[in-house]
């Protein structure tokens, strides 16, 4: 997959590999091999493919889904959402693939917005339908 640009400030969009996405988290998908055989041979399972961080601050598990609708291109980054206390998970569930944008911890947003101050530690992935991603 080439590299495109996202949006006036030029942001890249590159593919979404595991060691690039590594500082904000991990990427998800059923391994190639092994995995375990259960319900009479129909299914693989995969165990413990990713950390989940549940219980800072006395927190609680809690599994939620989203039914969200593409957005137009080009896309302009106005916010971007920060969870420092749970685990969240992207896995398309439309057999489609979608845009990752992810900013490190550090990078403080616009004063009084949730805009990223700089597109510099923004990334963007484009992810395959085939996998997801958690932090």
């Amino acid at each position: 997959m080439s590299q495109n640009r996202a949006g006036g400030e030029g942001i890249v969009v590159a593919p979404l590999t595991a060691a690039a996405f590594a500082p904000f988290g991990s990427v998800i998908t059923a391994p190639a091999a092994g995995g375990r055989s259960i319900n009479a041979g129909t299914a693989l399972r995969f165990d413990d493919i990713a950390e989940l961080e549940l219980t800072a601050e006395r927190g609680r598990p809690q599994l939620s889904v989203f039914r969200v609708s593409p957005w137009p291109a080009p896309i302009a980054i106005a916010m971007l959402e920060r969870h420092p206390l749970s685990t969240q998970s992207f896995v398309p569930m439309t057999g489609r693939p979608f845009l990752v944008i992810v900013a490190a911890a550090g990078d403080a947003p616009v004063p009084g917005t949730c805009a990223p101050s700089s597109p510099t530690g923004v990334k963007a992935s484009a992810m395959p339908a085939a996998c997801g991603t958690i932090r």
